[in-house]
């Protein structure tokens, strides 16, 4: 083999092996926030990468990351979910855990203090899926029943009022109520966005946004 080949050879191999190093193989979720990305492997570990400027990446400092650090003291993860600017986690056990910013009550602790290490969901339990917004947060149950947390000056939340939550409020579901409907987060049937909870009947309702809000057909 040509030395030049040789040389183009070994580089390529190296970048594999770093790339290989540093990536969640073994990843098993992966959600986006505006600036960082955050992944769950199949052993329950959360990883994250990107902007830290709030402590979204969860692992103890506010330090940009290029690269994928453990969020730290989490085990027993099976989904999350990334906002604006802080994300979620839901353990197996149905516990929800939060952390970076925390200006509009969005990790659901009570408080309106920035997180850099996750910190519990305050009263929700029993939850099988976690979507995040900018500035909100929302959890389905095993009930079906769905609550929501942090900003809500377009009524995101869905509790009827135009005013932010610092604890997890539940959502007025009784427009898509049915007998044998199915409701999910992350799971093809609701959406949260950073100014809408977009809720679906199996099969799909079609939701969409008009002037006066929601119309669903």
């Amino acid at each position: 083999m040509k030395r030049s080949n040789l040389t183009i050879l070994i580089a390529v191999l190296s970048i594999v092996a770093a790339c290989s190093c540093a990536w969640p193989a073994t990843a098993m979720q992966v959600a986006a926030g505006r600036y960082h990305t955050v992944a769950v492997k199949s052993d329950g570990t959360v990883w994250a990468w990107g902007e830290n400027a709030r402590g979204q990446l969860g692992d103890g400092t506010t330090t940009n990351r290029s690269t994928p650090v453990q969020v730290s003291g989490l085990a027993g993860v099976t989904g999350v979910a990334a906002g604006g600017r802080h994300t979620v986690a839901l353990k197996s056990e149905g516990t929800v855990w939060a952390w970076g910013r925390n200006n509009r009550g969005q990790l659901g602790d009570g408080t309106t203090t920035d997180r850099p290490t996750p910190v519990q969901v305050s009263g929700l339990a029993g939850v099988t899926g976690v979507s995040a917004g900018v500035r909100h947060t929302v959890a389905l149950k095993s009930d079906t029943s769905v609550c929501a947390w942090g900003q809500d000056v377009y009524g995101q939340l869905g509790d009827g009022y135009f005013e932010r939550n610092l604890f997890p409020v539940q959502a007025h579901l009784d427009v898509v109520s049915s007998t044998g409907a199915s409701i999910s987060i992350n799971g093809g049937a609701a959406y949260a966005t950073s100014a809408s909870v977009a809720l679906a009947l199996s099969p799909p309702l079609a939701v969409r946004h008009t002037r006066g809000g929601l119309l669903a057909g």
